[in-house]
Order: structure tokens, then sequence, then C-alpha cells
């Protein structure tokens, strides 16, 4: 197979073997040269002869160099094609096939049809050098003398639209619609209005290479009944007043293999008209139908292809830069380009539209724009340069909308209070129909909501625009269902703990819409129903790593008007847990002491045996252990007294925490079996996996690094089941500290690393600190004081940065470490990096770590 196809009969296309296509040079004599190469691909064309042909009338330097830069430009576009010498050029055998030679050698052969098919027109129109001349009027003598009967044997017929501006970012799409047509008559490329249906159909199309190719609009088109009539048009054919106009089309098509386009269907979308496709495909064996609409016709034997938007860097990045470069030419490719194209989804016509304003706006200015809301503005085309029904992604959607039924329309708005998709369920839950699964159907068919799965989602901008037809009276009903759709959610699939795997799954899916309904909750006067949602999601928050995210929503809700006292102390006691590492725990004490005070006289045993139990471990945190203990033990009480199992199998694993942290092996073990036995009972695997994974300190702690190695595995393969990123990150640095005990120093390093990564994406500076003085500690034992002085820096200043101040044990490490650098390459580089360490990022630190391989110095 030849690296390239050269394709010169009625205009030039360069085709790759990866479907790549190049129409244009940046000289029109470059394409003239390619040409000339190419026609006579095993001949070695002097210089001269093509300074000669090409630019007659320049001086043999100047031509000589126009050359030189003509190849240049080619060997850019299409690599290493060429052989060149002192004295000629030619082409590299097998690297270049055209439709010049293919279509001769059928001539020759005496396929006369097959040849007749491949003609797209003379050759080259419009170049006009000599040689190109000879050679066009060569090859349309040998057409007169060959194919007389030209207008019914030898010609395509190609009539498609030819548009003003560069196609973008669908290989993928084209592939799958060729795919399509080995095996199927009638594809109909669907989606809502703006995502590049009609320009994918044409692409799609021009890449037919022996079909006759016509193109029919039926933008103007009223019924369907119109459309033999408007195929007559299209295809140039007068219409016998003797004969109806589908017999004479027929007639006229027959026996021809042929591609019709049949753009802007939606508004046709009727029975009738799959009807009169179905009879043109029964009647025309050789024809292949390409739809495009918003709406699916319905037809039997109707392949659906629904077209998604377009990649962000492949497709709309370069759309942007495209359209953005023919208003503002210069405009500077930048990230906040494909943040942009991120927010718009990817939609074209949004894109598009976007990139008309570069000549006034930057693109991080339009990004700030659509996070401030402001759609409209932005997605309305300011000049004529779009078709009436694109000049907004607003009247793209308007016009799609108008077209459903009364119910439909209802069922539309009302999905618009879902974020991040939705199920069935849910929609029968928050804003059913008499008919709910039909209309939701419906609304697929209409290419408005989009099925991902077993769920739906839509476009943002749709959404947004959609949300705008709500009446007042609509979106408070709609935001007391949502909410409520939410807390029955959340009660369901915590209801079991031994089914956590699949709630935290199912929650995971559902995130953004019950921090939606949350924050909708708290801004309708919902307080109180949104504060105790959010205190039920914070266990799933915390086992996910979304510490930040619950904060927030916690602190919307603290401060509600009107909150009862309970509730208010259950915010206060969750953001008490969440804030310990990720602000100074002076700020978790102050919560869990608020809400401490709330229940000395809003008394709920449950509630202030939770308080205590935080208050115990950020205690434990602080190193303030005998305050930890008589926390934990009075929490215990609480809870054995409220046969709270689940409770109190916590509390025993601290206080086993406590234990280890005081040498007293025989107690651990004893708390550790009454927690292990509590929690089975239970059946919660997160909570099973904390107590395995304190067994595994303590083998730690007593130096059996085998056993704690097991049981960080394990604990391991329980995180990645449940997929809790904090978990992990701190079994990773254990599992760090037991590879460590048993020799395994690149096995720990590796360890480390992973649990640094981790914290640190999780922005838990107090967390980190812990595998970034590993690690410092670790490279100083290999004699790399830089790393090793730079990497304790790091963890000295993330401690400090909560208000922790390091122990005495802390201090004397770094001391003996700064002792041996400035032994070993004086106190000079000791100060310059430490002081490095204080201020470089942990991002930079760990970019350092991993460049740096482990080996003894």
């Amino acid at each position: 197979m030849s690296q390239w196809r050269l394709e010169l009969l009625g205009g030039l296309r360069v085709i790759g073997a990866s479907g790549e296509t190049i129409t244009q040079f940046e000289a029109r004599k470059t394409a003239a040269l390619l040409a000339l190469l190419a026609l006579r691909p095993e001949h070695v064309h002097p210089r001269e002869e093509l300074v000669a042909a090409l630019w007659p009338d320049a001086e043999w330097e100047s031509g000589r160099n126009r050359l030189k830069q003509a190849l240049s430009m080619l060997r850019k576009r299409l690599g290493a094609v060429f052989e060149a010498s002192h004295f000629g050029i030619r082409l590299l055998p097998g690297t270049f096939e055209t439709d010049v030679a293919q279509w001769e050698a059928l001539v020759t052969q005496g396929r006369l049809r097959e040849a007749s098919l491949l003609w797209r027109g003379e050759l080259l129109p419009g170049f006009y050098e000599e040689a190109l001349v000879l050679e066009r009027e060569r090859l349309n003598a040998l057409r007169e003398a060959t194919c007389p009967d030209r207008a019914s044997v030898c010609a395509r017929q190609v009539l498609l639209p030819q548009p003003l501006t560069r196609f973008h970012g669908r290989e993928p799409e084209l592939a799958a619609l060729a795919e399509c047509f080995k095996t199927e008559r009638w594809v109909t490329i669907t989606g809502p209005g703006g995502m590049g249906k009609t320009r994918l159909a044409l692409e799609a199309a021009r890449r037919r290479e022996l079909d006759d190719l016509y193109f029919v609009s039926l933008i103007e088109l009223r019924e369907a009944s119109q459309l033999p009539v408007a195929l007559a048009r299209a295809v140039q054919l007068p219409l016998n007043p003797n004969q109806e106009p589908l017999e004479t089309v027929l007639g006229f098509l027959g026996g021809h293999p042929l591609l019709l386009v049949l753009d802007n269907a939606e508004h046709l979308a009727t029975e009738s008209l799959a009807v009169l496709c179905q009879q043109l495909l029964e009647r025309l064996p050789l024809l292949r139908l390409l739809v495009t609409s918003r709406q699916v016709l319905g037809g039997a034997g109707e392949c659906r292809f629904p077209l998604a938007t377009l990649p962000i860097q492949e497709g709309a990045v370069p759309l942007f830069l495209d359209r953005a470069r023919r208003v503002r030419p210069g405009f500077e490719e930048s990230p906040d380009i494909a943040a942009l194209c991120e927010s718009l989804e990817g939609m074209p016509l949004a894109i598009e539209l976007c990139a008309a304003w570069a000549g006034a706006l930057s693109a991080r200015q339009m990004r700030q724009r659509l996070e401030r809301g402001e759609f409209g503005p932005l997605l309305t085309a300011h000049d004529a340069s779009f078709p009436q029904r694109h000049r907004s992604v607003e009247t793209a959607f308007l016009s799609s909308y108008e077209r459903l039924t009364a119910r439909q329309q209802g069922l539309l708005r009302g999905l618009t209070v879902f974020r991040g998709g939705w199920t069935l369920e849910a929609v029968e839950a928050v804003c059913p129909t008499d008919n709910t699964l039909r209309d939701l159907l419906a609304l697929t068919e209409a290419s408005l909501v989009l099925p991902v799965g077993a769920r739906f989602t839509m476009l943002e901008s749709l959404r947004h625009f959609a949300s705008l037809l709500l009446t007042t009276d609509e979106r408070a009903g709609l935001l007391v269902a949502h909410l409520r759709w939410g807390k029955a959610l959340v009660a369901e699939a915590t209801d079991d703990p031994k089914a956590e795997e699949q709630a935290l799954a199912l929650l995971e899916t559902e995130r953004e819409n019950l921090s939606a309904a949350i924050q909708e909750g708290l801004a309708d006067g919902q307080a109180e129903d949104a504060a105790l949602l959010i205190v039920a999601l914070c266990p799933f928050f915390s086992l996910r790593a979304y510490a930040q995210e619950a904060v927030g929503l916690l602190k919307q809700a603290l401060a509600a008007p009107e909150l009862s006292g309970h509730t208010e102390a259950s915010l206060c006691i969750q953001l008490g847990a969440l804030t310990v590492d990720n602000q100074a725990s002076a700020v978790a004490v102050q919560y869990l002491e608020r809400a401490l005070a709330l229940l000395a006289t809003h008394p709920e045993p449950h509630l202030e045996a939770q308080a205590l139990w935080q208050r115990g471990r950020l205690a434990f945190l602080r190193k303030e252990f005998d305050q930890s203990k008589r926390d934990h033990e009075q929490a215990l009480a609480l809870r054995l007294t409220l046969h709270d199992t689940e409770g109190y199998a916590r509390s025993y694993d601290a206080l086993a925490q406590l234990a280890t942290r005081r040498g007293d092996a025989e107690e651990t073990r004893r708390l550790l079996a009454l927690a292990d036995d509590a929690a089975r009972r239970v059946g919660r695997s997160s909570l099973l996996t904390d107590i395995l994974f304190n067994r595994g300190r303590l083998a730690l702690v007593l130096g059996d690094f085998e056993t704690a190695l097991l049981a960080f595995e394990a604990c391991e393969e329980r995180g990645r089941r449940l997929a809790l990123p904090r978990l992990l990150a701190k079994v990773w640095n254990n599992l760090g500290e037991a590879a460590r005990g048993l020799g395994d120093e690149v096995r720990a390093r590796h360890a480390y690393l992973e649990a640094a990564r981790a914290f640190w994406e999780l922005r838990e500076g107090g967390a980190a600190h812990f595998p970034f003085w590993n690690l410092g500690c670790l490279y100083g034992e290999w004699d790399h004081f830089d790393i090793g002085l730079v990497t304790l820096a790091v963890a000295s200043r993330l401690w400090e940065e909560l208000g922790r101040p390091l122990d005495e044990g802390d201090q004397q490490t770094i001391d003996r470490m700064k002792a041996q650098a400035t032994a070993a390459f004086g106190p000079e580089r000791t100060t310059y990096y430490w002081t490095e360490g204080l201020q470089l990022s942990p991002d930079e630190v760990l970019r350092r770590i991993e460049r740096r391989q482990p080996s003894k110095a």
C-alpha cells in the first residue's frame, strides 16, 4: 500500500494512509511541482526542466531557489518521499499512487464504467503551467476517444456544496461511517443542533470514491411529499409533466452506485418520510442514504449514528484556533483554549460562536464569562456569517424544543434540576409524567437527551437554556422533589453496612446530583433537610477523600438560619472531623467544642459519643495522648450503653492505637480482637480494613515486618476495590515502612512516593508530612544528603503549617542529617539545600525524587 494517494482529476487532494487529507499547500506552485513529479513517478526530472516548467520567466538562480523552497514545503508536509540529487528529483518508488494512473489503467483494460466513476473532472482545473495544460489536453482527448457517450457512461456526478471553512476532528466518526456503509444502506446521523452533522455528512460523502454524490437540503420543505421535486432539483433533472416526479427521479438515478445526502430532516421526521426513504432504497438497489436529523426517522432499515461532541485536543481546540484566526490572525494558542472548549463541552456550534468573538475577547475572558453564566451573549452570532438556524445555541435548542409535545416540554424542563446525569428511577421520583418512559424516549430520539449506559444526560448549554423556561412554581416544586429524592437515595444506599461497596459506587455516580440538591436546598429555604443530607453523606465524602467539597457544603449549611440544635451539632462534628487534616487543628477543636456545648443543652447520646470520639482522634494527632484516652473511653461507655455496635468497634480500634503508642502489645491485641469481633457483626468493609490496618501497625511496632507487610497488602487490595484514595495513601506509607524493615529499600521508596503523591494530590499537607519525612530519611541512609535535606525540609514545613511543632526526636533526626551533610560537602551547601527545601513546593520535590534513582552513594 502506498504512503500517499494523490487525486488530480477534478481538483487536488492528497490523502495519507492514516486518513489525513491535504487539499491545498502554502503556494500553488508547490502543488504544481508535486503534480509534475507524480504524473511521471519513475522519471528523474532534471532541475532545469522543473524550473523552466514552473517559473519560465525567472532567472536561473532565482528559479533554483524557488524550487528548493517548494521542495522543502513538500518535505515538511509529506515527509521523506523524494529522492533528490544535484541533477534531478523523483518520487521514491511506492510512496505515491495517483487517480490519473488508475484511470488510464482502467481505460486500457476496457473497464470504462469503472473509469467513468473515477473521473471527477479534468486534470487540475485552474493550473495553467504549460506541462500540466498539455497533460490535461491529452487526458481529455483520451476520454473523448474512449467514452463518447459521456453523459450516460463516463461522467461521475458529484453535486455537493463546497464549505468555505476547514473541517476538523472527526476522523474516528468518518471511519465508523465508512464501516457502517459496508453493511448498511441507510444511515441517519443524529444529534442536537450545532453538532456538525451536515459537515460530517459532506466529508463522509466526499470520501466515497466510486459513487455518484448528490446533496438535498430539506430545510425549505414543508412536508415529505415535496422530496421527489427537491431530489430532481438537486440532480439537475428537468421534470416530465406527464410523469410522477418520483418516477422521473428513479428512472434517472437507476443503474449507478450513488450516495444521496438528505440534510436537516428533523422537521419532516414523520412516517411518510421514512416510507419514502424505504421506497427509494427498494427501487434503487445501488443507492445509499446518508441523512442528517436531530430526530430519528424510525424507518425499517435505518441505522442510527448518534454524533458525540468533539474531542477537546484533537478536534475542539484546532476548530477554535482555526475560526479565531479568521477573526484575529495570529491568535495565540494557550491552555485557556482547552479549558474554554471543555466548558463548551466540545460542541462545534458553541465553539464557532465563541471563536467569532476573538476580535474582542481572549479565551480566558470567554471562559470567565461562561463561568458567570453569561451563555446567551457569548453563544450568539454578532454577524451574518452564520445561517439563521445557527445564529445562537439558544435558537438551535428552541427549534427542537418547539417540536415537542407540551408534556415532553414539561419533562425536559424538569430534567434541568439534575446534574451529572440521572436514571429513569430518578426521573420517576422527581419529575414524572403520565408516561415517563415514553416521553424520556421521545427526548432521546429528538437528540435533546443523551443515553449513557443505564443513565441519561444532556449538554450543559441545552440544560441552561431549558432551565430558563421554568416557571417559578415549577422550579420550587422541582427543588423540593430533588432534595427529597436525594435523602431517600442516601438513606437506602447506606442502610446495609454489608453492601458498602455498592453504596459507595452509587453515591459516587450521584455525587454531583446530591451536591446540587444540597446547595439548592440551602438556597431555597430547605436548610434543615439539606443539612441532614450533607451530614448523611459525610462518611462517603471522607472515605472518597472529597473533604474540601464536604467542608464547603458543611460551612454553607452551618451558616443557614433556624437549624435545630442537633442538626447544628452534627454539622460541627463533621466539620471538626474533616478539618483535622486540611486546616490548623485549632479550628477542628473549635468545631468539636461547639458541638459538645450544643449537646449539653440539647442532649443526644449518639452525637455526644461521636463528638467525643472525634475529639479523641484529634488529641491523638496532636500527641495529647492522655486527653485522647479519656475522650475515647467516654465515647466507648456511651456507645456500649446505646448498643451501637459499629460505634464501639471504632472506639475499641482507637483505644488500640493508643495502646500501640504506649508499647502495650497485649492490650493492643485485646482491644483489636474486641474491635474485630464487633466490626464483623456490622460487616462494613472500610471498618474491617481500618482494624486490619492497625494490626499491621502493631506488627510494625513489634518488628514483625513480614506480618505487617501481609496486613498492608491486604488493606491495599481492599482499598483499591472500594476506591478509597486516602486509605490507600496511608497504607502505602506504612507498606513502605514494612518493606524498609525487611531490607527492600527500592520497594520502600516506591511505596513512600506513591503515598506522598497521593496525599499531596488530596491536598492533605499534614498526612503528606509522613511519607515525605520517610523519603528524606531513606535518602539520608543512602548518603544522598541533598535530596534528604530538601525532603526533610518540605516535610517539616508541611507539619508546622498545621500548627504542629516537631518533637525532640524529629529535631534530632534533622540535626543528625545536617551534621552528616556538613561533613560530606560543607556547611554552605548544607544550608543551601535545607533553605531550598523550605521554599520548594511538594510537587517540585516529588519531581526531583522521581529523577534520582535509589542507590547507595
